[in-house]
This record gives structure tokens, C-alpha cells and sequence, in this order.
């Protein structure tokens, strides 16, 4: 007996159909992608030079009169928006003189601030800060610091405005979690704004 032969194969051009299609496939997708990028709200970008003054209460409570902040220096933002124009993320940065003073006293004490924050919003208006670097170095020259705290905080907070310049104004709700050295404590403040 002899064996069957294998019937061929027949390629047809329908067979070949899914090549074809793919990278007609592969362009309809690459389009939709850029087309949604494109359609992205470019970021925004802002130096602005800042000096503004904020009371601190709980210094005020810790030294027994009224003590305040005084924040001068350059601060850039850069803030990226969805297609719908809505905050998505915000990185600062900047080089910020923080001093505390006490009119009462006429003593003050200031330090350069490291500013690097990045702000990660959520559409329900919700927004995760991170904070890294030098945050307080009061000290006398030569000497041991009064306070000394330096590292990185993640903190929760809320979308409560936007500045006139498309800016958002974020409030701080809660340290969520922190890493790095404190050194001192508010007293030291305290002592060194002493007359």
C-alpha cells in the first residue's frame, strides 16, 4: 500500500491579510498617541522672585512672643497640566533666605533654604508633597546648631486655589512620613532670637 502524499498548502492572499493590516494598525495607533500628546497642555514655567513674611505660631508659643518668617529669593516652578488643562504635577526649586525675627526682641537669625519640593495632584483636587533637602540651619558661627534639620518629608495635601499666573495654591494636611537628621529643637530658635 502505498502512503498518502501530503495535500500542499495553499497560500492565498487572504492569508496574508493580518501583514498588511498591521502596520496600517501600527500607524493608527502611533497616531492616536501623538494626537493625545499633542492635545497635552504644554507646562507651564515661572521664575518669580519672592519676599514675603508668615507668622509662626508655634515658635510664638515656644518663645513667649511673636516671632515670624521672612522667605526672600528666586523660586521656579514648572507645573504640567492633562488635556483638560488640570494639574498633574508641579516641581519647585530655588535658592530662599528664611529668617526668623522678633520685633519685640529686635534680634534675628537666618539661614539659606534649599527649595525642592515636587506636588503629584489627583483629579479629586488631593495632592502628595515631597519635600527634600536643607529644611532649617540656625546655628552661631563656629558653634553647635540651635536647629538643624535636613532630609525629606512626603506630606498629604489639598488643591484649595490656582494664582492668578495658572499657579497652584496647595495647603499642607499631614507629615505622612520623614527621613533624614534634626538636630536642636524649637528652642533653639528661641535662644538665639533672645536678647
Amino acid at each position: 500500500m502505498v502512503a498518502p502524499r501530503p495535500r500542499p498548502v495553499r497560500t492565498t492572499r487572504r492569508g496574508s491579510r493580518p501583514l498588511r493590516l498591521a502596520p496600517v494598525l501600527g500607524a493608527a495607533v502611533a497616531l492616536a498617541i501623538s494626537s493625545s500628546v499633542v492635545a497635552a497642555t504644554p507646562p507651564l514655567v515661572v521664575h518669580e522672585d519672592v519676599d514675603f513674611t508668615v507668622p509662626r505660631q508655634l515658635l510664638t508659643a515656644a518663645c513667649g512672643y511673636p516671632v515670624f518668617a521672612r522667605f526672600v529669593g528666586t523660586v521656579n516652578i514648572v507645573v504640567h497640566f492633562d488635556a483638560d488643562g488640570n494639574p498633574t504635577r508641579e516641581v519647585d526649586s530655588g535658592s530662599v533666605t528664611e529668617t526668623f525675627f522678633a520685633p519685640s526682641t529686635g534680634r534675628s537669625v537666618g539661614f539659606p533654604l534649599s527649595l525642592n519640593s515636587v506636588a503629584t495632584y489627583a483629579p479629586d483636587g488631593s495632592a502628595i508633597v515631597t519635600f527634600g533637602g536643607l529644611f532649617i540651619d540656625i546655628h552661631t558661627a563656629g558653634g553647635a546648631p540651635h536647629l538643624l534639620d535636613v532630609g525629606r518629608e512626603v506630606w498629604s495635601a489639598q488643591l484649595v486655589d490656582m494664582q492668578p499666573n495658572g499657579v497652584p495654591i496647595w495647603e499642607l494636611d499631614e507629615l505622612l512620613s520623614k527621613s533624614g537628621t534634626t538636630k536642636g529643637n524649637l528652642a533653639g530658635i528661641c535662644l538665639a532670637l533672645n536678647p
